[in-house]
């Protein structure tokens, strides 16, 4: 690779929408502040207040605000590790600017201990590879650099920006984060969709729930997309960026040793194939002719949701024992 397309390269990663995403976090989160002793600790704990894992606690608006702004910042240096993973990218290349950009976004307390509460393996990973202390007592085993996969990286790389111009794909990775947009009396719209999906009900606002399942059955075809074009050694890397996403999808909660699954949680994806009012909407979709694509038939469009579903569980299974594998810990 010459200087010029490592330049280009370095260019084409901060240049995604995440860059632009993710200005407000540095803004409000990145540091360490000037001033005193007293300061810097005081900012420390509203960081930590403002970083707090969110199942154990509610999380408000402006907060929300901040902290998606923060993931997306925390998303180039994920995207980083990948690359160097990859050798679409040299370490060499970006090790000052990573140490020095890394070392300013997650000063504090909080925003480290979001690492480990949001699975951000990755991070972790390049922390170290330009040995940068974060402060786990823990610190997994490093991913080799594999050759001849940057091809597949850039591929995965210009995929991963369309998913930001998808509305529906969008707007289910937020129910999958606990986002609240249907405001449907007393109960959560994940209750509002489990009533959706198991009962003949009807109910306010069916079209946004009909997107969210929309949006799931697009995060299945862009997961199972993925995970078929990798080989078995690569799947831990790109399925640890999707972790969180994954970990959600099928109701599972991050422990101390790894991923376990909470039975409170919902199998989003064993709900839709079990969900009669889903399976007497392509039916009714069939008869009336223009609901599918021709010559999908209703079976054919549960089927192939289902193989979908398959694929991604088997790259789920893989990404979980990398995590249990190597557990990472705080000091």
């Amino acid at each position: 690779m010459t200087a010029f397309e490592a330049r280009q390269r370095i260019k084409f990663l901060n240049q995604g929408p995440w860059i632009r995403r993710g200005r407000r976090a540095w803004r409000e989160i990145g540091g360490p502040p000037a001033g005193s002793s007293i300061e810097v600790a005081m900012r420390q704990r509203q960081l930590r207040r403002l970083l707090r894992s969110h199942w154990d606690d509610e999380i408000y608006l402006e907060e929300g605000i901040v902290r998606d702004s923060f993931d997306e910042a925390l998303t180039l240096y994920q995207l980083y590790e990948l690359a160097v993973e990859t050798g679409y990218i040299q370490l060499e290349d970006v090790r000052d600017r990573i140490y020095r950009e890394l070392g300013a976004l997650l000063w504090s307390d909080g925003a480290r201990r979001y690492l480990r509460d949001y699975s951000y393996a990755a991070i972790v990973y390049l922390a170290q590879r330009v040995e940068l202390d974060l402060g786990f007592k823990r610190i997994p085993e490093l991913p080799p650099v594999r050759k001849s996969t940057q091809g597949r990286f850039a591929s995965f790389l210009s995929q991963h920006a369309l998913w930001y111009k998808d509305r529906e794909l969008d707007g289910w990775i937020d129910f999958l984060d606990d986002y609240q947009v249907l405001n449907v009396s007393e109960e959560t719209d994940k209750e509002v969709l489990w009533t959706f999906l198991t009962t003949s009900r009807r109910l306010s606002k069916e079209a946004r729930l009909w997107r969210f399942v929309a949006g799931a059955d697009r995060l299945l075809m862009q997961l199972a997309g993925l995970a078929e074009s990798l080989a078995v050694e690569e799947k831990p890397s790109y399925g640890m960026f999707y972790a969180y996403w994954m970990a959600k999808l099928y109701g599972y909660d991050l422990k101390r040793k790894g991923f376990v699954r909470d039975p409170a949680q919902v199998d989003w994806p064993k709900a839709m194939l079990a969900s009669q009012r889903i399976i007497d909407q392509l039916n009714e979709a069939d008869r009336l002719r223009g609901e599918l694509p021709e010559g999908i038939k209703p079976q054919d469009a549960m089927s192939q949701f289902a193989r979908r579903d398959e694929v991604v569980r088997a790259f789920w299974d893989i990404t979980r024992k990398q995590f249990e594998s190597d557990p990472i810990q705080f000091a």
